[in-house]
């Protein structure tokens, strides 16, 4: 007998009080021994650093754990000798081959399985809670763990932590994102983290702009009007500038940058090779097979963010020489990383002030409407230059006037030597004008406006030339450019009678883009109330075909007779 007080009965009590005992230490030594040592080290410094309840989890568990061979042969041992001595126990309150049985039984399902099921998934909060116990049994066993452990450490070293290759980083962030539900990784996230892990094995032919859809300019081009607004439509803000050797190999001679043509007058149209002589950029060339995070490191130091991909041609009798197969920008390698497109300004070119696009039809002019991001600039224009005319109108009404306004785009011909652009349209240009033409210059200048007559419209430039000649005799001349203003002051007259100007005013150098404000529509939506712009815009009806009324209602007004000025749509 292992307990014996004279009494039978408490002997077996006693006995039976034990084993419990003992199978519950076992269990607690089986579960904590994997529960403790299946946590990483690194896991730990992870939660730790989380700011959440696991963080104070952690920091209990985290000294101990860093003791892996002590708390190894700490709680190896104290499992073997409780294992040992509850197989002893029972031998004296069953037989040998029942003993046997019970203690194979109750150590392989009560002391190993059921506390490894529970703590393989509690690891962390059974860890924390079981420290204290943890502590003492160190304690008491560690004058013969100690050297046990030390031995250990010489034998096989410290413990091997768990560092992950890129692709396991990659699967391993798959796996959080995909069993996140919500609270995990978001896509975003993982499609930055995977993009991050992923681009730097990629070649930058992967990810290039191949040189047939990338916008080029010739070294012998002129930055004349259209080349700048070719430039300014394109939305980039770098430009390849093509040339050929004397080998007739063409190449990539220069990067002309948008901000160049800032002090550049299209007048002038001056030759591509003296602007970018004058600035001398060195043009950066990557091979096709460089690997991105290498392109992405020279990138970081700030020289160019635009590099030209070649190849080495050396399949013909001659000199080996550089075959240019696209262009990489930083805005490539994000996007990888992002794995996502970035929308930016040569996916969205706004069309403001000189980057205004001018649509060109031969001999006609066109009439098209503001809208977006146009509409938006010329709004903030007028308000801010001209407030007193234009911060009296609801917002909403200004705008609805000029989502309405015609945008007229006029074609202006050369002008054949001894012809004033600005004389008198005979009946043959008039005849043009209310075809809705452009009258060639020869034929009388696309006139705006003619002192001494009646003018119902006031235009304000968004691209071209217009000139004006005033005074008594004409004798005063003036050219107006970009978002000048032609007769606004007309807007402000109210009901005081016919605007006649004193001044004539003719497009002379083209293309030339104007917004025309009809007089009578400006006063019609001036004195409109919120509720008729709104379902004036629903109704898509012009200014002119509404007519105000006590209700609010859109009635058709009846349109009188107009005044016609060039590019108007209605006669």
């Amino acid at each position: 007998m292992l307990v014996d007080t004279g009494n039978a009965v408490t002997d077996k009590v006693a006995e039976y009080a034990v084993a419990v005992i003992l199978l519950v230490l076992s269990a607690i030594f089986s579960g904590l021994n994997l529960g403790l040592l299946g946590l990483n080290v690194h896991s730990l410094e992870i939660a730790l650093s989380s700011g959440s309840v696991q963080a104070k989890y952690a920091a209990y568990i985290l000294p101990i754990r860093r003791k892996a061979n002590l708390l190894l042969c700490t709680l190896l041992f104290g499992n073997v000798a409780v294992n040992a001595a509850l197989s002893i126990l029972l031998t004296d309150l069953v037989s040998e081959v029942q003993a046997f049985i019970l203690s194979t039984s109750l150590i392989v399902f009560v002391g190993e399985i059921v506390p490894q099921a529970v703590c393989s998934r509690y690891a962390l909060y059974l860890g924390y809670m079981a420290t204290p116990l943890v502590w003492g049994i160190l304690f008491l066993l560690y004058p013969i763990c100690k050297p046990v452990s030390m031995i250990l450490d010489w034998l096989v070293g410290p413990e091997f932590t768990v560092i992950y290759n890129r692709n396991e980083m990659r699967k391993l962030v798959e796996l959080h994102h995909e069993a996140g539900k919500g609270d995990g990784i978001q896509l975003d996230e993982f499609n930055i983290m995977t993009g991050a892990l992923q681009y730097a094995e990629k070649r930058v032919a992967e990810c290039m702009t191949p040189i047939d859809q990338c916008f080029t300019l010739d070294a012998s081009a002129r930055l004349d009007h259209e080349t700048v607004l070719a430039i300014s439509d394109s939305g980039y803000s770098r430009i390849p500038i093509m040339d050929v050797d004397p080998a007739g190999h063409a190449f990539v001679c220069a990067i002309l940058y948008a901000k160049d043509l800032i002090l550049v007058d299209p007048d002038d149209a001056l030759p591509v090779r003296h602007v970018i002589a004058l600035y001398n950029r060195p043009v950066t060339l990557v091979y096709s097979d460089c690997l991105l995070k290498h392109v992405f490191r020279d990138f970081k130091t700030g020289s160019t963010h635009i590099a030209i991909v070649v190849d080495v041609d050396s399949s013909g009798p001659g000199d080996p020489f550089y075959v240019i197969r696209g262009l990489i920008t930083l805005e490539d390698i994000a996007e990888e990383i992002f794995q996502q497109e970035i929308m930016d300004e040569k996916d969205h070119a706004v069309r403001q002030g000189a980057s205004l696009r001018v649509a060109r039809r031969s001999g006609r002019s066109g009439a098209g409407r503001l809208e977006g991001p146009e509409l938006d600039t010329v709004f903030h224009h007028l308000r801010g230059c001209y407030p007193a005319l234009f911060l009296s109108i609801p917002e909403e009404n200004l705008r609805f006037l000029l989502s309405r306004c015609p945008v007229v785009e006029l074609d202006v011909p050369a002008p054949k030597p001894g012809v004033n652009p600005l004389s008198l349209a005979g009946s043959q240009a008039e005849r043009l004008l209310r075809a809705n033409m452009a009258i060639p210059v020869a034929q009388g200048g696309l006139q705006l406006c003619k002192a001494g007559q009646v003018a119902e419209c006031a235009y304000l430039i968004l691209d071209g030339k217009v000139q004006v000649l005033s005074g008594s005799a004409q004798q005063f001349e003036s050219t107006l450019g970009r978002w000048s203003a032609l007769a606004l002051c007309m807007l402000g007259q109210g009901d005081q009678g016919d605007f006649v100007p004193d001044f004539t005013a003719a497009a002379i150098r083209g293309p030339v883009r104007l917004v025309r404000i009809d007089r009578g529509d400006f006063r019609r939506v001036s004195k409109m109330t919120r509720d008729e712009v709104l379902a004036a815009a629903d109704h898509a009806v012009a200014p002119s075909d509404v007519q105000l009324a006590s209700t609010g209602d859109i009635q058709p007004a009846k349109i009188g007779s107009q005044v016609v000025i060039v590019g108007s749509d209605h006669v």
